[in-house]
C-alpha cells in the first residue's frame, strides 16, 4: 500500500527477533510530534513513515535480494551471565552480506571476537566500528568530572570488553585476510584531520593493508 501514489514513506528492515517490538515503541513515541507536523509536513502529508520489518533466523544464511545474502553470528557487545533470561534475549550480530562477487563484514557494535573475525575472513571490505579509548574516556571525563568512580571503572570495561579498540581491528583485519578496512562508528567523534591520528596508528600496527576513517556520504 505504498507507492510512488501515495506519497509515502517507506523503509525496509531485515533485523533479528525482537525488532517489530522495537520498531512498534519508536513509532508509537513519534506520533505526537508527527500530528504535530514538526517538520513531517512538506509536501508529503502528515504520514507516518512505513516500516516493513522481516525478522530472520541468525541461525540461518536469508536473501535480502535476488543473488544477495546475508549471514550473521553473535558478537561481544554483550556480555551477560550465562543461562540468565537477559543472555537469553538480548543479542547482538554482526553480518556477511554476499553476491554478485562481492563480499562486505559489517561488525555492528561488537568487542574482540573469533566469531566475528571467523565470518570475516577472506571479505574484500570490513566495514568495522572502532574506539579509541583513551581519547573517548577523556572527552567524557572532561565535561563530567563528577562522575563516580564506579561509574568509570564501568565504563572502562565496557568499552574494552565490548567495542573494538584500534590495535583490535587491525588484529582481527590480518587474521581474516580482509582485502580493505573501513572505520565507522568513530569514538570519539574527531574532527576530521584528527581521524586518521586517532586511528590509523593502531590499526595498522597489525594490518599493512588499505585502511580508511570513513566519512559521511562516501561509497566503497
Amino acid at each position: 500500500d505504498c507507492n510512488p501514489l501515495t506519497w509515502c514513506w517507506l523503509i525496509w528492515l531485515w533485523r533479528p527477533p525482537g525488532t517489530q517490538t522495537m520498531v512498534d515503541g519508536i513509532i508509537t513515541a513519534m506520533q505526537p510530534s508527527i500530528g504535530a507536523g514538526y517538520g513531517f509536513d512538506n509536501g508529503f502529508g502528515k504520514e507516518p513513515v512505513k516500516v516493513q520489518v522481516q525478522e530472520f533466523d541468525p541461525a540461518k544464511s536469508f536473501e535480502v535480494l535476488p543473488g544477495v545474502t546475508v549471514q550473521s553470528v553473535e558478537n561481544t557487545h554483550y556480555s551477560f551471565s550465562p543461562g540468565t533470561e537477559d543472555a537469553k534475549r538480548y543479542k547482538s550480530y554482526s553480518f556477511r552480506i554476499e553476491g554478485k562477487g562481492r563480499t562486505i563484514v559489517y561488525t555492528g557494535d561488537t568487542g574482540p571476537s573469533e566469531a566475528v573475525t571467523r565470518l570475516a575472513h577472506g571479505a574484500e571490505l570490513l566495514v568495522s566500528e572502532v574506539q579509541n579509548l583513551a581519547a573517548l574516556e577523556k572527552a567524557i571525563f572532561e565535561t563530567g568530572s563528577n562522575v563516580p568512580d564506579f561509574i568509570k571503572k564501568n565504563l572502562d570495561a565496557h568499552l574494552r570488553q565490548h567495542h573494538l579498540a584500534p590495535e583490535d581491528v587491525g588484529k582481527m583485519a590480518k587474521a581474516a585476510e580482509v582485502g580493505k578496512v573501513v572505520l565507522t562508528h568513530l569514538g570519539p567523534g574527531p574532527a576530521e584531520e584528527e581521524a586518521n591520528k586517532l586511528f590509523l596508528p593502531g590499526v595498522k600496527s597489525a594490518f599493512d593493508g588499505p585502511v580508511v576513517v570513513a566519512e559521511d556520504l562516501e561509497r566503497f
